[in-house]
């Protein structure tokens, strides 16, 4: 029998059905071997009637001492198949047809067949797959092997075909339950009459009338946020103030953080892939020491003879921009004085025109005007900057009209400037050589927040950036985040140029935090600053602005909330001090308490419990994993209890085994599947936990090149501080309680809405019981996660919250 090509798509694959239908037919030998079978029609069955591609199939894979004939699924296992002599056939009772009967059936009706069955379940549980199925080549019986309802796999139904043409007469349900897209949509859940287990439970937000809730301020926090809001973040972009604040707030740090909860070799390892890929990128730090580099420094004005752009590398909110702002105002304030310095922020630009090139050209026309008192379309400038082509032109075929029609001559000259000016950047080009030959003016580029935009979009920057570094006397930077960096190094613009690249640092976020808040309250307690700023109305209120900004200043001395911002905000700087912010003001917080405590003993330090429940959050009354930077670690995609610690049990996986790897902390998606299905976990499981670990910044994924084919993940510091910290608070058990379904509903009926204190602290200690109930029905010997320890960690933090309210009792 020759075997045939593999085939793609339901149509070809029913064509192919029949002709093994037509092959079986030529051919009824009936005694060949396991061996012989599997070669031959099985091979056939899977590949060409259900057309599963050969690289998602696996044969015979051994596992200990037991080898699977098919394993089918990649990077998930997603069901095994036993493929046995063509002359073990599957008898069924009189008048029980193919379909849908139960698998006690089946396997009384034939011993070798019940063997058969038990033997392939035992290889799906063996490795945690759901899907098993027995087959001779021309018929099958397809079972689910790992059930979430708590009936004995043996107990369910089974999917059986007697014969090639039972499968063609029901073709639509062999392909749909039993192909690689049937597989993947769990079809065969609904054919066996699992349809109820499909989705979990009601979350206790969806009884909540108009979830989540806008939380009102009062009066003082609707103050206190508008001025919060001002200080903050507005007057810091105040020109008159921009000087200052760079002085004050700017850190140099770029050491490693004392708090983060990810080892060191991963937090190195951002700029690793540099290092390693052959690309001759090798990054230099742009500070060292906290002084700007000499070879920085000094590329500033070679790079114009280099005739290539500096990249300036540094993760999102490290502080790209503000260490340009720092660099050119203070760093090399000499130079840049003498220098004409453009800058565009693609991070606040408005939508783009469709010509990006022409959209630049046009803004740094604008910034010459606005900025350095230069028009480059002005009349006087153009005839300076061509001078020589004037001069050639007087010279030239319309010479003589300078006597003869001294109008028309002039006509035909303006008509010779306008043509030049029209081309934008070519005309920038010859004004910044005149600029830099008669006024000495160096011409410096910034193409900032490049990032922030597609990755297309990127390339078209990139590439501007080059052709000014190549055409322009000027030195050219463009910021870029590491991975779409090394993308582009490999797949893009890129691959043809040999940029130099500075890192960025993050600096240490407590640091930059208490600098910032030390700064926005001197400008509050400055009478002829605070004018400037704050408006009359407010002016009584900006008083207890300076003493509350003092007190999160004096707060922010304490670890515990140094360690939340940090890890939490993954090493976002932007985002930590968003979280500061988020506090200020937040109607969450209790400020007339706050006001009365500072008032009765004269300073107050901000708990960690009332920090983090303002940032969880926000602007809500209730919990909304989309509007929080925290996300829930307790959700669940299906019924099944243990699915609660599946994320908390993958990010603590994946952060040992990248700790001992060799890909700078990165996972294999089939190494996390291939752990999780061990423990009993469904492949949609692990894919729908994987991905909103991935959402809520729990989880990277790398962009390596190949990576699509064969994804890797690494943990970040909020993944580690979730799993490690937040999961053993009231706090975050709290917020979680309405966003997650609860599948015991004798305990489902005991957690309702409720405010007070006192009720949500009972209510946190049924949900506790809940999960304390649920890790019980995991086998998770030998894993890194322990939901036990977490549990003894919340009732320490219980009795504290019980113990302060009995305080207040008194």
């Amino acid at each position: 029998m020759t075997k045939l090509p593999p085939v793609a798509g339901y149509e070809a694959a029913k064509k192919r059905l029949d002709e093994l239908i037509a092959l079986w037919s030529e051919d009824p030998e009936t005694d060949r071997n396991e061996a012989t079978t599997r070669l031959h029609f099985v091979d056939e069955l899977l590949t060409g009637a259900l057309g599963w591609p050969r690289e998602q199939i696996v044969a015979e894979e051994r596992l200990e001492s037991k080898i699977a004939d098919y394993v089918l699924g990649q990077p998930a296992s997603r069901m095994i198949v036993e493929a046995k002599r063509e002359g073990v056939t599957f008898e069924l009772p009189a008048g029980v047809k193919s379909g849908v009967v139960t698998l006690e059936t089946v396997m009384d009706s034939d011993a070798q067949t019940g063997e058969a069955v038990e033997q392939v379940l035992g290889y799906c549980q063996q490795r945690g797959v759901a899907i098993a199925a027995v087959t001779n080549g021309h018929q099958l019986i397809a079972f689910f092997a790992s059930r979430q309802d708590g009936t004995p796999p043996l107990d369910g139904n089974a999917l059986v075909f007697t014969s090639l043409e039972a499968m063609r007469d029901s073709y639509r349900m062999f392909w749909d339950n039993l192909s690689l897209p049937g597989v993947d949509s769990l079809a065969l859940h609904s054919t066996l009459e699992q349809t109820e287990t499909a989705t979990p439970p009601a979350k206790l937000s969806s009884t909540i009338a108009n979830y989540p809730g806008h939380w009102a301020r009062n009066k003082i926090q609707t103050e206190l946020k508008i001025l919060g809001d001002l200080v903050l973040e507005d007057i810091i972009a105040a020109p008159e103030l921009e000087r200052e604040f760079l002085r004050q707030c700017y850190s140099k740090s770029g050491t490693l953080s004392e708090y983060a909860l990810v080892s060191k070799e991963i937090l190195e390892a951002r700029y690793s892939a540099l290092d390693s890929d052959g690309s001759g990128a090798a990054p230099t730090p742009a500070r060292v020491r906290g002084v700007v580099a000499d070879e920085l420094a000094s590329d500033v004005s070679a790079a114009s003879l280099g005739k290539r752009p500096l990249i300036l590398l540094g993760d999102v909110g490290v502080g790209k921009t503000i260490f340009i702002q720092h660099f050119t105002k203070i760093d090399a304030k000499e130079i840049m004085d003498k220098s004409v310095v453009l800058y565009i922020n693609f991070g606040n630009e408005p939508a783009l025109a469709d010509d990006l090139n022409q959209h630049v050209m046009e803004r740094f026309i604008d910034q010459l005007r606005e900025d350095y008192g230069i028009d480059i379309e002005a009349d006087s400038f153009v005839r300076q900057v061509y001078k020589h082509d004037l001069s050639s032109f007087a010279r030239g075929v319309h010479s003589k009209l300078s006597k003869s029609d001294p109008k028309l001559f002039t006509a035909k000259e303006v008509e010779l400037l306008d043509r030049k000016v029209r081309q934008r950047d070519r005309h920038l080009q010859h004004s910044f050589r005149y600029l830099a030959k008669t006024k000495r003016r160096q011409v410096v580029v910034f193409l900032d927040n490049i990032d922030q935009r597609d990755f297309g979009f990127q390339e078209q920057v990139f590439l501007i950036g080059q052709s000014l570094a190549e055409t322009w006397p000027a030195t050219v930077f463009l910021s870029l985040r590491p991975d779409t960096f090394h993308r582009s190094r490999t797949s893009g613009s890129l691959t043809a140029y040999q940029p130099r690249v500075f890192t960025i640092a993050p600096p240490e976020v407590g640091g930059v935090i208490r600098k910032r808040l030390s700064f926005c309250r001197s400008v509050v307690t400055n009478s002829e600053q605070r004018e400037k700023v704050i408006p009359d109305a407010l002016e009584e209120r900006a008083e207890f602005l300076a003493e509350y900004l003092s007190i999160v200043y004096r707060s922010f001395d304490r670890s515990e909330l140094v360690e939340f911002v940090e890890n939490v905000g993954g090493g976002n700087i932007r985002t930590a001090l968003e979280f500061v912010n988020t506090f200020v003001g937040s109607g969450h917080v209790d400020t007339k308490k706050i006001l009365r405590i500072v008032e009765e003993t004269g300073s107050y330090f901000v708990p960690f419990h009332e920090f983090v429940r303002a940032i969880i959050f926000g602007d809500y009354e209730y919990y909304e994993p989309a509007a929080s930077p925290i996300a829930n670690l307790f959700d669940i995609s299906t019924p099944d209890r243990r699915e609660h610690f599946l994320t908390p049990l993958i990010l603590a996986f994946v952060e040992r085994k990248g700790d001992v790897g060799q890909h700078a902390g990165y996972v294999g998606m089939e190494s996390i599947m291939g752990a999780a299905q061990s423990m009993g976990f469904m492949p949609n499981q692990v894919e729908f936990a994987v991905r909103r670990a991935v959402r809520g910044r729990m989880l990277q994924r790398s962009s390596r090149i190949g990576d699509d084919a064969v994804a890797r993940f690494r943990i970040t510091t909020v993944g580690a501080y979730a799993y490690k910290k937040l999961l053993g608070r009231f706090v975050y058990l709290d917020a979680a309680v309405v966003d997650t379904p609860i599948t015991n509903a004798g305990l489902s009926s005991k957690i309702g809405d409720c405010h007070d204190i006192s009720d949500r602290l009972e209510r946190a200690g049924v949900f506790q019981e809940y999960l304390d109930e649920c890790w019980d029905a995991i086998d998770a010997d030998g894993q890194e996660f322990s939901w036990s320890k977490v549990s003894a960690a919340l009732e320490d933090d219980f009795e504290k919250i019980k113990r302060t309210l009995a305080k207040r009792h008194l």
